[in-house]
């Protein structure tokens, strides 16, 4: 596995125990809405300073981003997570809390999946 991939499988499975542990239920930077976005967890390289984004260009989640979207102002909301085009993004402006909570988990372990078994 080349180091870009090992990383980025160490990072989803990081991302898949935070979530497990709930922590998708809570948004630290925005306590007072539903969490959506990765880069209001630790996954995103300027947690939990949001004043202090760094280059996106250079974030390891760029590699499940569409080209097409890589230029927006956060990117990572535009991560596809299922086959039919949701995005982080869709899940904020239509789902629950739980469907997008479910939705991420099942994107993760497919992800880890992929990753694992040198599929993508």
């Amino acid at each position: 596995m080349e180091n870009a991939s090992a990383t980025a499988l160490e990072l989803l499975k990081g991302e898949l125990e935070f979530a497990r542990s709930g922590g998708f239920k809570y948004c630290p930077r925005s306590p007072w809405c539903a969490p959506h976005n990765f880069n209001q967890y630790s996954a995103c390289q300027s947690f939990p300073d949001i004043m202090r984004f760094r280059a996106c260009e250079q974030c390891w989640l760029m590699q499940f981003i569409a080209p097409a979207y890589r230029r927006e102002e956060i990117p990572c909301r535009f991560v596809q997570l299922t086959t039919t085009g949701v995005t982080v993004d869709s899940l904020c402006r239509y789902s629950t809390p739980m469907e997008t909570e479910q939705t991420l988990l099942c994107w993760l372990h497919q992800r880890i999946h992929d990753l694992e078994t040198g599929e993508r």
